[in-house]
Parts: structure tokens; sequence; C-alpha cells
């Protein structure tokens, strides 16, 4: 009911702006708006969602700053839920990005193994139940990354937390595809995918340099997600553009929604982007530079007959190649139900 107001409230806003009836406007915003189903213009099931270009922050031992920059994440997830949003992504180590140089035992000059006991861990624990409770008090689905320790391993993981509507930590998502400095100096690798549902919507999550590997968008897309979410850092190189695009090339070739979270700062070449089912840009930031939110309202892709098609034709394809059977693809294991759910 909540979206056939809203739809309704953009018909009457459409015919204030262009002298239309309100028939006619409706007409035309059914045939335009992908979420209508049918000639009743009864609007599909929808979720509106917010892609944080948030700012970076990287000191050690700044509780000061941190405390700072915990607070401007807060008044981003604030302009979300203000904005109808119920379901806000951040970048990549977007509470606290960890600097190669900064953290290196035998640097700055010198990059080598990274000494965490640099790490305020106590103040990082502080300001993510901050964050918690901040969306509790907001009712706002927030995937937010920041390294985590585990207990007997010597490195965290570089790490997304799906925090839901009631405050609690309904997953963790750990990098898996590590660049070669994050594998050899820095991180953990992680092992597991993840899948999580808000109202049914799936969602798949993905970080770092992730994008590189389709095989990772492939495997989500068999777990039947409605949307893959990638977060990362960003850059001023001009090899960052290579991100938006591949994340814009797997909502084309697997026919779902992808979102893209980089960090805002100063040259900042690649921007966060959301990409539609079959590759249309959706929303982009306006500048790589400042912080800022975008938004779009998701539908499900799962019976999209683009989708089913070239699922189908995969699935042969590796009939054909592989004497054991499809089953035998490397990131076709354990398929099953969503780990998570609202």
């Amino acid at each position: 009911m909540t979206r056939n107001r809203r739809f309704k409230s953009l018909v009457r806003a459409r015919a204030a702006r262009t002298g239309e009836s309100y028939t006619s406007a409706f007409r035309h915003l059914r045939q335009t708006d992908p979420r209508t189903n049918g000639d009743d213009g009864a609007v599909a099931p929808s979720l509106r969602i917010a892609v944080a270009q948030s700012p970076l922050f990287k000191h050690l031992s700044d509780r000061a700053g941190l405390a700072e920059h915990g607070e401007r994440l807060r008044s981003l997830m604030r302009a979300a839920r203000d904005a109808d949003a119920e379901f806000i992504q951040f970048p990549e180590t977007s509470l606290f990005q960890p600097d190669k140089r900064a953290l290196s035992s035998c640097g700055p000059t010198k990059i080598g193994l990274s000494d965490w006991s640099r790490v305020d861990w106590f103040a990082l624990q502080d300001e993510s139940a901050k964050l918690r409770a901040e969306a509790k008090g907001l009712g706002l689905w927030t995937v937010i990354g920041l390294p985590h320790r585990t207990h007997g391993l010597p490195r965290p993981f570089n790490s997304l937390f799906v925090v839901s509507n009631t405050g609690g930590v309904a997953g963790r998502y750990d990098e898996r595809m590590l660049s070669q400095t994050k594998a050899s100096l820095m991180y953990e690798s992680g092992k597991q995918p993840l899948v999580f549902e808000i109202k049914g919507f799936r969602f798949g999550c993905a970080l770092g340099m992730e994008s590189h590997y389709p095989e990772i968008a492939i495997d989500y897309e068999a777990r039947d997600v409605d949307c893959l979410l990638m977060s990362t850092t960003g850059g001023t190189g001009e090899g960052q553009r290579a991100f938006e695009a591949e994340i814009a090339g797997h909502a084309a070739s697997l026919t779902f929604w992808t979102t893209f979270a980089v960090h805002a700062c100063p040259g900042q070449t690649a921007r966060s982007a959301i990409a539609g089912p079959h590759g249309a840009r959706a929303a982009r930031a306006e500048s790589g530079d400042r912080p800022e939110l975008i938004y779009v309202e998701i539908t499900t892709t799962a019976n999209d007959p683009a989708r089913l098609w070239r699922r189908q034709a995969r699935n042969q394809l590796r009939r054909t190649a592989s004497p054991n059977g499809p089953d035998q693809h490397p990131f076709h294991e354990n398929l099953g139900p969503p780990l998570i759910g609202s």
C-alpha cells in the first residue's frame, strides 16, 4: 500500500507540473516506471535503497577524529531514512581504512607486515556500536565496512557487516579475492559468500577488487540474488574506472541490480553508482570528491526472461564443457537458502 500511495503521489506531481489530466499522467508513468505491473497500474514490490559515497578516515589512534567521522556516517544514515530509504550501503573500510604504510612494521618508507596492535580496537568497537544503535533507532538496514578480528588468527578480515533494522548484526562478509598486498601483508582471506534478505529481496556482498572476478558475480546469480552490493575504497588512478564499468557489466550480463559504493576524496576517479538489471545506469554520484547519497527503487529480477534463458544457456555450456557435470564450477559449492533474512 505504501508503494501504491507513492506512485499515486508521483502521478499527481506530474499532472501538476505538466498540466496533464490525472489519467494521462497515470498512463505515462505506468508505461515508464519499471515497478508497474499489468493494465491496472498496480505497483510491483520494490525496496528503496541508498548507496553512500562517504568520507574517508584512516588515522590509527585519533579517537576524537574517529568519533567525528562516526557522526558523519550517522548523519548520512539519517538523511537516507529521511529520503524514505529502508537500506543504506557504505564503502569498504567505511568506518576506518587501515593504511598499509602506517601499519607497516618496517615502514612507512617500506611496506612490510602490518602491525595491527597500532589500531585502537576499543574505539572502533565503540563507534560500531553507535552505528548499530543508530540503525535500530532509524529502523534502517545498514551495510558498513571495517576490519574484523577473530580469536586465534594473527590478522583481521576485511569485512562488510550487515546490520538489521533492529540493530543486530545479521551477517558478515569477509573479502575473499584479496589483492597481493592485502593477502601477503594485511588480511586473512574470507571463505564464504553472503546472501541476505530484506522483505523478500535477496542481496549478495562483494568487497575490494572483487568486481574483477566475474566468477563471484556468476555465483551470486546462481543464488538468486536481486542485487549485488559492491563496496570498495576507490582512488585517483584511471584504473579505478574499470571497477564501475565491471559492475555495470555484471548487471547487464547477469540481469540483476548492482551497486557500487566508494569513498569521497579529492581527485576521486570512480563514483558511487547503481546499475539496473540490464546494465543501464540508474543513479551515479555527481562528483567523486564530496559525500553524497544516491537512491533507487529496486525490484525483483529472479523471473526476468533474459536472466532465466541465460542461466539455462550457461548450464548447458557447463554440461558440455565438463565431463563431471555443471556442479564442478569452483564457486558453485553448497548452493542453498539465504544465510540470513528479515
